[in-house]
């Protein structure tokens, strides 16, 4: 267990970068998406498609949660990242989760951080990074949880 601020070098930033580009399977939840966070999140998602063939999805609001900027950046990479956008008339998504599986390992980034530069880099958010095997109890929730998203989420417009 560790715990991330925007305050040191190990920023959510720099962490997450790291665990995307060394992941196979990513699931992002971020209640706000901005180009300027997106952006600095790109090369890595290329660099673990190509390096990984990771399977990538990401859950938001739609806008102006969701800035339309940040849904047409995404739109390029359809074939690679599955973008799933709440509408209005749904339950608003507010978790802010990063995950991450390779071999028969799983991390998960939760806390206060969204797919904003202020999110990632410099406004003051915190979160704490989790580390297990892919068979832990605890896996098991975060898999519930995850399904939970998926379930009300997961017919919602992709890629507007």
């Amino acid at each position: 267990m560790e715990i991330i601020s925007n305050t040191t070098n190990n920023n959510h930033l720099a962490v997450i970068k790291k665990l995307i580009e060394s992941s196979t399977k990513i699931i992002i939840s971020s209640g706000w998406m901005k180009k300027d966070g997106l952006e600095k999140l790109i090369p890595s998602f290329e660099k673990t498609i190509k390096n990984n063939h990771a399977l990538i999805t990401i859950f938001s609001n739609i806008h102006p949660h969701t800035q339309k900027l940040a849904s047409r950046k995404l739109e390029i990479y359809k074939k690679s990242i599955k973008h799933i956008i709440v509408p209005l008339n749904k339950k608003t998504l507010h978790t802010k989760m990063y995950y991450f599986e390779k071999d028969n390992i799983f991390t998960v980034v939760i806390g206060s951080a969204n797919i904003t530069s202020g999110g990632l880099l410099n406004s003051e958010e915190l979160s704490i990074l989790i580390e297990e095997k892919q068979n832990s109890k605890f896996h098991q929730e975060i898999l519930e949880y995850i399904k939970s998203l998926e379930h009300l989420y997961g017919k919602c417009l992709t890629h507007p």
